[in-house]
């Protein structure tokens, strides 16, 4: 938990709106309850210690919440009491409470910024940046995508062959165009095209690849666990790329999260991914902690 004395601390944070109100424990906490959540985040963001809850460097009691919110110690306790019952934050051993989604954002950010500083994607820039996956062989790193990642995927080795294929939206002058979501029913090809990487299976199939799984088999599980119709649904298929290639799991991520978020009363499946994503990164902090 120590500080880091190179971390310039921004004045802002990022803050989505649909991934405040598609937390599913959140969800369930009262108005005032969520209200303290907003205003302990700030405090947290501003905190020594990034994500964790301090004041002045120290765990805070009740009331001292209280005087920097302007309630009183019982709505306090009373709220943290609640928030803590829908597992909004977690605790350290030594009792302090800390936002699991801001230590992922940060951690995130930092790999991005040590990733950036060797030029970006290794691929594009013609060399292997030596803090991305540094166990990996050269001949290793030669067959991969290059993309900027945190986690070297468990079944790489099983693979038989990677093909690079261009993007969609990428080329050109005119800079980038959206890319056309594919649906059940469209051919592989147009799913390689958004996965941007294909690698031939066991069976002599061109598939399309996205971290450690096939895209089009990770798309059914999603819809699936999303009671999401796929035959003709072209919603958005990017936020399950991203999730796929920061290393998360189908199985022990992304499609329990999606499940939890769909088993709540009046839940209708949405028109983007993105209403999963801080469920799922949630998830995701979980296991790595």
């Amino acid at each position: 938990m120590a500080k880091n004395p190179e971390e310039k601390r921004q004045p802002w944070m990022k803050f989505y709106p649909a991934d405040w109100q598609a937390d599913e424990g959140l969800g369930q906490c009262s108005l005032t309850a969520r209200g303290l959540w907003i205003e302990l985040i700030a405090i947290m963001h501003k905190s020594d210690t990034f994500g964790h809850l301090l004041i002045a460097g120290k765990a805070p009691t009740d009331a001292q919440i209280a005087i920097q919110v302007k309630s009183d110690a019982k709505t306090v306790k009373k709220c943290l009491e609640e928030l803590e019952k829908w597992r909004v934050f977690n605790r350290t051993e030594s009792g302090i409470i800390y936002s699991r989604r801001m230590l992922a954002d940060a951690e995130k950010a930092r790999i991005d910024k040590q990733n950036g500083k060797g030029g970006g994607n290794p691929k594009l820039i013609g060399k292997t940046a030596k803090w991305v996956n540094p166990q990996d062989k050269p001949e290793d790193i030669a067959a991969d995508n290059g993309a900027d990642k945190a986690q070297k995927p468990e079944a790489r080795s099983q693979r038989l062959e990677v093909v690079v294929v261009a993007a969609p939206g990428t080329g050109g002058e005119g800079g980038a165009s959206p890319p056309i979501m594919p649906c059940r029913n469209d051919p592989p090809h147009k799913w390689i095209a958004l996965a941007g990487k294909a690698e031939i299976d066991k069976h002599g199939v061109q598939r399309p690849v996205c971290g450690d799984h096939y895209l089009d088999l990770a798309a059914d599980a999603v819809c699936e666990a999303a009671k999401i119709r796929q035959e003709s649904w072209r919603g958005d298929w990017r936020p399950l790329i991203a999730w796929l290639q920061e290393g998360m799991s189908v199985e022990k991520h992304i499609v329990p999260a999606i499940r939890r978020v769909a088993s709540r009363p009046g839940y209708q499946p949405p028109g983007s991914l993105k209403y999963f994503d801080n469920p799922v990164r949630e998830a995701f902090a979980e296991t790595a902690a």
